[in-house]
């Protein structure tokens, strides 16, 4: 960007503060990114990977969440005392035929 050359200085001048400032003003000056091409010119580094992760949880436990930050409230996590097991089934059999 034009004006960036600008911000490195003014900021050494004016401290934290006016560091800020001067950024907000740079970036409301830019102009408005509105093709593909300007984004792979201004922005050359974009994410390609989103994290993910799991959570084991027991049947009996209701009201578990989880959000964004990976970071559950367990404000609503209750134990529900009336949760009984599935009741048994049959096990499933294998059967090998030999390859025939």
């Amino acid at each position: 960007p034009a004006g960036a050359a600008s911000v490195p200085q003014a900021a050494g001048e004016a401290g934290v503060a006016g560091r800020k400032d001067v950024e907000k003003r740079a970036i409301a000056q830019a102009p408005p990114i509105l093709t593909e091409a300007q984004a792979l010119k201004e922005l050359p580094g974009f994410p390609v990977y989103f994290a993910s992760s799991y959570a084991l949880v027991k049947p009996y436990v209701r009201g578990f969440e989880t959000n964004l930050l990976d970071a559950p409230s367990l404000k609503h996590v209750r134990i529900d005392s009336s949760w009984k097991p599935p009741a048994k089934s049959e096990p499933i059999r294998l059967v090998h035929n030999g390859g025939r």
